[in-house]
């Protein structure tokens, strides 16, 4: 499942919008020397497999893991070298940018870990390089799939609710936000689609005024307001360790 999750996240924003067909794609592991752990190989082949597969995907993208052995960083270190490596850090990306981190480090300086994501970037430039040329040999030729017509019920909404849906999302229970959000989304109905009407007096529709996004956030920092994979409270252990609870859409630990 873990394995899935790292292949799906930096993939899954990669297809244009208008774009609505199922796409499966299934990673085996079909030979293991138990040596090298295939899991980050995965993200890598999906990519590949996209690139030739005739579907509108913006790849390549491509993934490695880097670890320590000492003060040196490691690209794709075997199982055997990450029992001592005090970094674990699978980077995903495509040639231009860095779409993932995940990992953890034993108190890495701050430094170190950004010299290490670059380490990872570069590696990454090459694995996409290949993808390319790969597509090259094939000849296919990626679709384009126009993207739809903005929401014409987008900017009014965001015009008129956007700084009262910010405040309502700022409330510090959650109980209390999920009413204040409630509240303003009543209110909105009711407005433009008074007496239970379907449509708008200029033709707008129920379905475009429930499709319309606005739910966007620009964080300052963190707070208890923070819902999903953020920081709700930090607390500084006896030991000098800092613990923090996950946010609401994740199990509360410590």
């Amino acid at each position: 499942i873990l394995t899935s999750r790292l292949t799906d996240r930096p993939i899954r924003p990669l297809f244009p919008k208008g774009f609505t067909d199922e796409v499966q794609i299934m990673s085996n592991v079909m030979s293991s020397d138990g040596v090298n752990d295939p899991d980050v190989l995965s993200i890598t082949a999906a990519s590949a497999a996209l690139m030739v597969s005739g579907l509108p995907f913006r790849g390549p993208i491509a993934a490695v893991r880097v670890g320590m052995e000492g003060e040196t960083l490691v690209l794709m270190p075997t199982v055997e070298q990450m029992k001592t490596s005090k970094l674990d850090l699978v980077v995903a990306g495509s040639r231009d940018a860095v779409l993932m981190i995940e990992g953890f480090g034993q108190q890495i300086p701050e430094q170190e870990m950004g010299d290490a994501i670059m380490f990872a970037h570069r590696h990454i430039q090459s694995l996409c390089q290949l993808q390319l040329k790969l597509v090259a040999e094939t000849g296919i030729q990626l679709p384009v799939i126009a993207e739809p017509a903005e929401n014409p019920f987008y900017g009014r909404l965001r015009a008129e609710a956007y700084a009262a849906l910010t405040e309502a999302k700022t409330a510090k229970m959650k109980q209390e936000r999920a009413e204040r959000v409630r509240a303003l989304k009543k209110s909105l109905v009711e407005k433009y689609f008074p007496n239970e009407a379907e449509t708008t007096a200029d033709g707008l529709t129920k379905a475009q005024f429930a499709n319309a996004d606005v739910r966007e956030r620009i964080f300052h920092g963190l707070d208890s307001a923070d819902t999903h994979h953020t920081a709700n409270a930090f607390v500084m252990s006896p030991g000098g360790a800092i613990l923090f609870f996950a946010g609401d859409f994740s199990c509360r630990e410590l």
